[in-house]
């Protein structure tokens, strides 16, 4: 899925830490997905790299969508270290 212009201008920010609000169905989890795979390809460590979320279940949603979004772009082969939880975790 491609990215919109707002989503792009939050993926091309040298800004380290980024907090994603946005309403439902707006595209937040793409998005995360895409910070992610981003950072990685620079070469920051998986264990570098934490996302949180509000359910279990978003978590596990999240987690499962970065590791096949990195597949196919072959920029994940070792996940180890990378934390996706919730905010009670």
């Amino acid at each position: 899925m491609k990215l919109n212009d707002e989503q792009l201008v939050t993926l091309e920010s040298d800004v380290r830490f980024k907090c994603v609000l946005a309403s439902a169905g707006s595209g937040k989890t793409n998005t995360i997905i895409h910070h992610i795979a981003n950072d990685l390809s620079k070469g920051i460590k998986p264990a570098e790299i934490i996302a949180f979320t509000f359910t279990n279940k978003a978590a596990e949603d999240l987690l499962g969508r970065v590791i096949r979004h990195c597949k196919q772009h072959l920029l994940l082969i070792n996940i180890e270290g990378l934390y996706i939880g919730t905010i009670h975790s």
